[in-house]
């Protein structure tokens, strides 16, 4: 097959419009304002209600580890998101709701730096996410029931998400994305279990995040379903199933910019012809 000058240009343009596409069409992981979110420094940097030993003997117990069955040896055996060398948080459930397994407030110019929306018809979205497992067979015992909730300067706490979904012998998302109307001086997080049964009601906890939402590791791509909690002040939900997909990133602008040059390629091609 032999090549032309105009049909090389014509190869070199496409591969630089799709090549373009690809860098915009990308997300990298970024400015997460939960300070040891993955757990991969150990204890640090946050707070619990919970106890912290190695070697679990009642409720209200945890410890940062990569095998739940070393901590207790009737829980799974689960690898962390990323492998058997990915350290988690592993929590004996406590039948006391009142006790917080995992706690932290964000001050200072992690805070500082959000972001606050002008316009609620396309705001500048943060999402808060989590991965969570449930580390007993659910057909024998009593599983979690975890949820977040957030506290905005110090105004008192609001459920932040939906029921988590905890799955056996695997991680599950749970995530929301909010706006702020007013600019935070402080946030606080923190997860609560409200299962009072003491026999299961054990849980893995990994990669917690807050920040933009296009920046947050379960972004990969120009496309996701927002599952909005509204005003970070005051939030309040709408079932996932009535809202829409968004195009938060613009995607839709870029993939007609490429539909186009090709067009424009095709049809000079079939001129030249």
């Amino acid at each position: 097959m032999s090549f032309t000058a105009a049909s090389y240009r014509q190869r070199l343009i496409r591969l630089s419009v799709i090549l373009l596409a690809g860098c915009l069409c990308s997300g990298v992981p970024a400015a997460n304002i939960i300070v040891n979110g993955n757990f991969s420094a150990g204890n640090p940097g946050f707070g619990s209600d919970y106890f912290y030993t190695s070697n679990n003997t009642t409720e209200a117990e945890y410890y940062i580890g990569t095998n739940a069955a070393n901590f207790n040896g009737g829980f799974y055996a689960l690898n962390g998101p990323t492998g058997n060398t990915d350290p988690y948080y592993i929590g004996n459930g406590a039948a006391n709701v009142s006790l917080i397994p995992w706690y932290q407030t964000v001050t200072g110019a992690s805070v500082t730096g959000v972001t606050v929306t002008t316009n609620v018809q396309s705001p500048t979205f943060y999402r808060f996410e989590s991965l969570v497992s449930n580390l007993v067979d659910p057909q024998t015992y009593v599983s979690p029931s975890l949820y977040f909730e957030i506290n905005v300067n110090n105004q008192g706490w609001n459920d932040f998400t939906r029921t988590t979904d905890t799955p056996f012998q695997s991680w599950g998302e749970n995530y929301v994305d909010t706006y702020f109307l007013t600019a935070p001086t402080s946030l606080a997080f923190r997860l609560r279990n409200f299962e009072t049964e003491y026999l299961g009601n054990d849980f893995a906890l990994d990669n917690i995040y807050f920040g933009l939402t296009t920046n947050s590791p379960s972004y990969t791509n120009g496309e996701t379903t927002i599952f909005s909690a509204g005003d970070i002040a005051n939030p309040t939900y709408v079932d996932p199933d009535a809202v829409p997909e968004i195009d938060p990133a613009g995607m839709g602008s870029v993939l007609a910019l490429v539909t186009g040059a090709l067009g424009l390629l095709e049809r000079r091609r079939l001129k030249a012809s």
